[in-house]
């Protein structure tokens, strides 16, 4: 809970790891913040699942002059993709859902709440043929990569609400590819999931994955953001940057709205990462799914970016920015800032404090 910061403050200031790796940890960490003047940063990093170094950096709220801690919650964009994803997963394994089931239409999942398109129907690009596993490895087919005619909806429209938004989409959007032919990543996709989730539970997204996902993995602090500086959470920082309370996040939930600290991102991941210490909450064949390298693009799963001996996701909006990240050699890390910078930059940086770390200690700290 917020609050016990304090006893969190002593045990991560614990003498566990020799002072010239913290030391080395902390001068990656620093340099990040001050080349990309960003004002707090909060890292975690586990090994073979124990949680083995949490520590923040820099000011939570520069006004006030506080500090950043491990308890403090962050904004985490995208990084929410991959919990969306575990949970679709989930209701897949319960018989609830399947990948092949179309969304939209009469014999889709969300029927035709959304409307009827204007233009042709049953066709190979048309809405009625995008499925679930489409919409998890953003291979819907509306639009291009980079196609500035096409940009994604959810940074537009602010006046229309979830469903509004969507009704909008498939009534005057046709595709541009037949869905499942080419992968374009599209945050709107994950809006819809989060509607997918909806019909089939019959509760907000919210509260089921609250229920359903963070909890299973002991999470009890993750909520959905509100929009401006004054919606701000318990124990959230304030966000610097170009316009950080402009975006809509409460809207994106499904695809970037949840706020989080770095310890409950990796509380998630160790019961995601296919490693034996700890219990997953999916069945293996089911994680094999979330790093499947088949289809139109095989760098990204569903819900997950697969490069090489790690996979993970990054999160940026405006005033925040994050990477989780797991890795094959048994590491995980998950960091997140309250401004604007490189998010690759962040991944190098953390990698680079790991892999220059000569013992890590035995114990685990979650």
């Amino acid at each position: 809970s917020f609050g016990e910061s304090a006893r969190y403050a002593g045990i991560w200031e614990a003498d566990g790891l020799d002072g010239d790796d913290i030391d080395w940890i902390d001068s990656r960490m620093q340099a990040y913040t001050n080349r990309n003047n960003v004002p707090g940063l909060s890292v975690a990093i586990t090994k073979d699942e124990r949680l083995v170094f949490a520590k923040g950096y820099g000011l939570a709220d520069r006004g006030a002059g506080e500090e950043v801690r491990p308890s403090h919650r962050f904004r985490i964009a995208s990084i929410s993709k991959p919990i969306t994803a575990v949970a679709v997963l989930q209701l897949v394994e319960a018989g609830r859902l399947d990948l092949d089931d179309f969304v939209f239409g009469s014999d889709g999942v969300l029927g035709t709440t959304y409307g009827t398109p204007s233009y042709g129907r049953l066709s190979a690009s048309d809405p009625d043929r995008i499925t679930v596993k489409h919409l998890l490895e953003h291979t819907a087919g509306w639009w291009v990569r980079n196609n500035p005619n096409r940009p994604d909806p959810m940074f537009r429209h602010p006046n229309k609400d979830q469903d509004e938004l969507i009704r909008w989409v498939v009534g005057n959007w046709p595709l541009d590819n037949e869905p499942g032919t080419d992968y374009s990543y599209l945050n709107f996709g994950y809006c819809v999931l989060g509607r997918v989730i909806e019909a089939v539970t019959g509760r907000s997204y919210e509260s089921y994955v609250a229920d359903a996902v963070l909890g299973p993995c002991g999470i009890d602090g993750m909520e959905i953001a509100g929009d401006t500086r004054a919606d701000r959470k318990d124990g959230e920082v304030v966000y610097y940057g170009r316009s950080p309370y402009d975006d809509q996040v409460s809207r994106m939930d499904a695809h970037g709205g949840w706020i989080a600290t770095p310890i409950d991102l990796l509380r998630f991941v160790t019961r995601v990462d296919g490693f034996d210490r700890k219990a997953d909450i999916l069945r293996p064949e089911t994680e094999r799914e979330l790093s499947d390298r088949e289809g139109p693009n095989c760098g990204y799963g569903e819900g997950w970016i697969l490069q090489g001996n790690w996979r993970g996701h990054d999160g940026s909006l405006s005033g925040s920015r994050g990477y989780l990240v797991r890795r094959d050699d048994g590491f995980s890390f998950a960091v997140l800032t309250n401004g604007d910078g490189s998010v690759g930059g962040l991944r190098t940086s953390v990698n680079s404090a790991i892999n220059s770390v000569r013992d890590w200690p035995s114990y685990d700290l979650f």
